[in-house]
């Protein structure tokens, strides 16, 4: 399974280009009072699951999943844009 290493920085193109190139759900950990990037993930289409890993050395997490999504030429909402 394909990972992408965590990162300061939040790109919808460069996970919209791993979601489509994995063609499978794509997974991230966050925290919860990070409120501005939760909005962005959501905007970009990622819901909150009750998956691990719940903390992380103290702080806690929680996990977010995208679907693949396609129209019918196969593209992803993002590579419209």
């Amino acid at each position: 399974m394909p990972v992408i290493r965590p990162s300061a920085t939040f790109s919808p193109r460069r996970a919209e280009k791993a979601l489509v190139a994995a063609d499978r759900d794509l997974v991230l950990s966050t925290t919860p009072f990070l409120d501005r990037a939760i909005a962005l993930y959501e905007r970009c289409g990622f819901r909150r699951t009750d998956e691990p890993p719940h903390d992380r050395f103290g702080t806690p997490l929680f996990t977010m999943r995208k679907k693949p999504q396609r129209d019918h030429g196969g593209a992803t909402p993002f590579m419209r844009a």
